[in-house]
């Protein structure tokens, strides 16, 4: 087995953590009342310390499955090669459009028929 290709794909909407943080002031304030500021305090901490600045969420329109697909097709193209050609599919993603498995099996038979060459983490 050889790697001929690594793709991936993300939403088109970034989010900083100051974002995130208006959200949860915003949806929090009337059940947090004076626990506000402390609950915010410690998500701003969290949020810091993931090493993470922004993060990708969906935007209009967009659905977890369709950057499986853009990700695999890209792959293809970049690889060379055929959908039929395929002996592994490693779908890593972590959002929550699926419970396990991954989005994998189920995209591979939507876009490329089977049998299903994946293995979801």
């Amino acid at each position: 087995m050889r790697i001929e290709s690594v793709k991936a794909a993300f939403p088109s909407r970034v989010v900083s953590n100051d974002d995130v943080l208006e959200l949860v002031a915003e949806h929090s304030c009337g059940s947090l009342g004076d626990d506000l500021e402390e609950a915010l305090k410690r998500i701003r901490f969290y949020l810091r310390y993931s090493g993470s600045n922004t993060r990708h969420w969906l935007g209009e329109g967009e659905r977890p499955i369709d950057f499986v697909v853009s990700a695999v097709e890209s792959a293809l193209a970049e690889a060379g090669v055929g959908a039929h050609q395929i002996d592994v599919v490693v779908y890593v993603g972590i959002g929550r459009g699926f419970l396990e498995p991954g989005g994998g099996p189920i995209t591979w038979r939507r876009r490329w028929g089977s049998p299903t060459p994946t293995a979801s983490t």
